[in-house]
């Protein structure tokens, strides 16, 4: 799951956990423009799961950096982040900071204090491996890190100024999303201020992804063929028609920016920030796909002043226009029975169909059943000895 955004770019980090994502309820007809007897020619091409809010769990200082909770194992299911201190730990390590503190306040002597802090790092009793990397090194350190927090101390450039987030970083705040005056678009980004001709809209790190990896097989007849189908993130990545390689934008709102090749008023361009790596645009493509980290970056840019209020919109480019046609060629009319996805997930008494009885009962040309099921090792997880377990079967 994706879910594009200023919320795509907080990270996380266990200590300093200070904003959570909400979702906000929704209906799927909400996005989903269907009338009686025939589908709408947008439906089905925006996701129902937009609408994620980013809220404080505290005051927030002004430079401060955001962290949301990626959950309780996302650092232990990653080998090279397995040993990071979580919040447990660093509580932990503030507390044996604190204890220390008062046990040795009459203590002057800096030898005698280092030799005491050195004994408890050493001892493995004590605490373990993650408390112990939560621990400065060094007693000098010890009154500062316990006025902040182990977990801040550590991490000195969580606050940036504002000079520095001026010279540095990039506003994203032009943009804010509402009712598109497309027909059939769905959201649009409007401009939250007046923006003059040439100036930057909107950054747009991207996120590579190799769009074979979107793929779903899809049976189509009773023959073993199946069509190319893909995710719906397909329609929210920046692409060339003959590449494997997909560019999905992760800012505010860009997502947003829908098309008109008469109206445009907004441009693409590579971005000429520090963020961007240069380097990336001339190697090989197989290996930007392997990477693990992004280092690609547009900057949207306005082609004409953009007044307050005004929808940003992109030339999607004569190829988009082409598909787009194509699409409405390929409408179909649809029983006066239609159902949302939303509607059938939400019925109690509503029982999937097989593939055999979709044959004959098809669902909406919207709507696709999937099993999702889990499977065992024989080996490690079914059998115990030349014993069959049989609560490890599903």
């Amino acid at each position: 799951c994706a879910i594009p955004g200023t919320g795509m770019l907080v990270n996380y980090h266990p200590g300093l956990v200070n904003v959570r994502n909400m979702p906000i309820p929704h209906t799927e007809q909400q996005h989903r423009r269907h009338t009686r007897g025939t589908i709408d020619h947008g439906a089905g091409s925006t996701s129902e799961y937009y609408g994620f809010e980013i809220r404080t769990l505290e005051n927030i200082e002004k430079g401060s950096e955001l962290f949301v909770s990626y959950g309780m194992d996302w650092f232990a299911e990653r080998p090279g982040f397995a040993n990071v201190p979580l919040k447990e730990n660093y509580d932990e390590a503030d507390q044996i900071i604190l204890d220390f503190l008062s046990q040795n306040s009459h203590e002057y002597d800096v030898e005698l204090l280092q030799r005491n802090w050195d004994k408890i790092l050493n001892d493995k009793a004590v605490f373990d491996h993650k408390t112990r990397a939560a621990l400065p090194e060094k007693v000098s350190e010890l009154k500062n890190s316990s006025k902040v927090g182990t977990a801040r101390y550590f991490l000195p450039n969580f606050v940036r100024s504002i000079n520095w987030l001026k010279k540095n970083g990039k506003c994203m705040d032009n943009l804010i999303f509402g009712r598109s005056t497309i027909p059939q678009a769905g959201q649009g980004a409007f401009a939250t201020r007046v923006i003059g001709k040439g100036s930057l809209i909107a950054p747009a790190p991207l996120i590579h992804i190799d769009k074979n990896a979107l793929v779903m097989h899809r049976d189509t007849d009773g023959d073993d063929e199946s069509e190319k189908r893909y995710q719906l993130i397909l329609n929210y990545c920046f692409g060339h028609p003959r590449s494997s390689l997909l560019l999905f934008p992760s800012s505010s709102s860009v997502q947003f920016i829908n098309h008109s090749s008469k109206k445009s008023n907004a441009k693409i361009q590579w971005s000429d920030s520090d963020f961007q790596s240069e380097e990336w645009l001339t190697e090989p493509l197989e290996d930007i796909k392997a990477r693990k980290k992004t280092g690609l970056m547009f900057d949207i840019i306005a082609t004409k002043d953009i007044q307050l209020g005004e929808e940003v919109l992109l030339d999607y480019g004569g190829h988009w226009e082409d598909a787009w046609e194509e699409h409405l060629q390929g409408q179909t009319q649809i029983k006066d029975n239609f159902e949302t996805t939303t509607e059938l997930n939400n019925d109690p008494n509503s029982i999937v169909r097989t593939l055999e009885e979709q044959w004959s009962q098809p669902y909406s040309p919207d709507t696709q059943t999937i099993c999702i099921f889990k499977y065992a090792d024989y080996e490690s997880d079914i059998y115990e000895g030349d014993h069959l377990d049989t609560d490890a079967l599903y």
